[in-house]
């Protein structure tokens, strides 16, 4: 019974004290997200959406939960916009990469008035945060309908990302009605 063991107890003992703190952290936090969730018309894309974010663990309230939102769907955003240079270079013709343009600059839109709206979310301003996502929205739905407007008609390469920020703007539009009390 050397320092060895002494040692080994007390390093134990941390990570145990650590670990405890940070599992009541982890059920406060999915407690708050699962009571929001319910509230909204898909749960489970709600939930699905929070719990993939380590950032949901602190959250308190349906205010942090309308600011990681917007956070989760700008990050989405972003990740999209850093993939059109690759996309770019797997189209051909003149017509695909003239619509993947529209797509950015809807796309780079799209994330000032997300970013807008968090800003407004963050000062209370929940009509006009509202206002600005809806915006941001419809800059999104914009880049899929270039696909859809004229011939030759085709399917987005980022039509998968252009649903996902749909329904996340549903989300967030969402938990905004929860604060306004809707």
């Amino acid at each position: 019974m050397g320092m060895g063991t002494g040692m080994g107890t007390y390093e134990f003992l941390i990570v145990f004290v650590v670990s405890l703190i940070l599992f009541v952290n982890l059920c406060n936090g999915n407690e708050v997200v699962t009571k929001i969730c319910q509230q909204t018309k898909d749960v489970q894309f709600c939930l699905n959406t929070f719990e993939s974010d380590v950032r949901s663990n602190a959250v308190a309230d349906a205010h942090g939960m309308a600011l990681l939102s917007i956070s989760i769907t700008n990050n989405n955003i972003q990740d999209t916009m850093d993939r059109f240079p690759d996309i770019r270079q797997t189209l051909k013709d003149r017509i695909s990469k003239h619509r993947l343009n529209v797509c950015q600059y809807d796309y780079r839109r799209a994330f000032r008035e997300f970013r807008g709206a968090y800003f407004l979310v963050d000062k209370n301003s929940y009509w006009d945060s509202m206002d600005a996502v809806a915006n941001a929205t419809n800059r999104v739905i914009e880049c899929q309908n270039v696909y859809r407007s004229s011939d030759p008609i085709g399917e987005s390469p980022i039509a998968a990302d252009n649903l996902k920020v749909i329904s996340l703007s549903g989300l967030i539009s969402a938990i905004i009605n929860i604060l306004l009390g809707n």
